[in-house]
């Protein structure tokens, strides 16, 4: 009972993450306008409970999006797989 009663605690966290995460691409905590776009983003918000672990997935751009990148012209000294990612997403 003990497991099942945790399982239904990450589903229920699992909501209220997906429900943020949602929430926070239309009106960014940090004062910022939303994010304008095909809504691919939004949907792209899911949660999975495995094994008593909560997993949370997303576009892999939603990072970029939200936190920024570094602003200080170092892009030779990002890694190949940030890059590949970006022109991939573009």
């Amino acid at each position: 009972m003990e497991g099942e009663n945790l399982k239904l605690a990450l589903k229920e966290v699992g909501k209220l993450i997906r429900k943020s995460l949602k929430q926070n691409a239309l009106n960014p905590p940090n004062g910022k306008k939303g994010f304008k776009a095909s809504g691919k983003l939004d949907r792209s918000f899911k949660y999975r409970v495995e094994n008593n672990e909560l997993y949370i997935f997303g576009e892999k751009y939603a990072n970029a999006l939200s936190d920024g990148i570094k602003t200080d012209n170092t892009y030779n000294k990002s890694s190949e797989q940030f890059r590949k990612s970006i022109i991939d997403w573009a």
